[in-house]
C-alpha cells in the first residue's frame, strides 16, 4: 500500500507541532531556598540554576529563607540539625539572584522572608524588624 507523500508530510507536520506544544508546556514553580551570599553550600546555587535552565520549568519567584544566626560572624544555635557556622556573616542571596537574572536575561522576582522564626502559630510577628 502506497501512502501519498502529502499525507505523510501532513502526518509528520502534525506530530512535530504536537511535540512542540508538549515541550512548550511549562510547569509553574516557586522556589524556597536558604541561599546565602557568600554561599554556605553549593547545592542551593545548583538547585536555582536548574530552575532557570530546565525548559519545562516556569520559574515564577524565589523566596530566600535565611535566618538571623547565619547573618552573624559566628552562627551560634542556628537551629536543630544545623552546625555552628564560623564562615559568616552571610546575607540573603540577593547577589546570586541578580546574577542569575542577568545571565538568563530574566526578571524572576525574589525576596527574603523574615529572618526570625515564628514563636507560635498565627503570630503576627510585630516585634521583629520591619525589613
Amino acid at each position: 500500500m502506497k501512502i501519498p507523500l502529502t499525507v505523510l508530510l501532513a502526518f509528520c507536520l502534525c506530530n512535530s507541532v504536537q511535540s512542540q506544544k508538549k515541550a512548550a508546556k511549562k510547569n509553574p514553580v516557586i522556589v524556597i531556598t536558604d541561599l546565602y551570599h557568600p554561599a554556605q553550600d553549593p547545592g542551593d546555587n545548583f538547585d536555582l540554576l536548574m530552575a532557570y535552565a530546565l525548559p519545562n520549568i516556569d520559574l515564577k519567584a524565589v523566596i530566600l529563607d535565611c535566618t538571623e544566626p547565619f547573618r552573624q560572624p559566628l552562627a551560634v544555635n542556628p537551629g536543630e540539625g544545623l552546625y555552628p557556622d564560623d564562615g559568616g556573616p552571610r546575607e540573603a542571596g540577593y547577589t546570586p539572584m541578580l546574577q542569575l537574572n542577568y545571565i538568563f536575561d530574566r526578571t524572576v522576582p525574589f525576596a527574603a522572608g523574615p529572618f526570625y522564626p515564628m514563636k507560635k502559630e498565627n503570630e503576627k510577628m510585630l516585634d521583629i524588624p520591619k525589613f
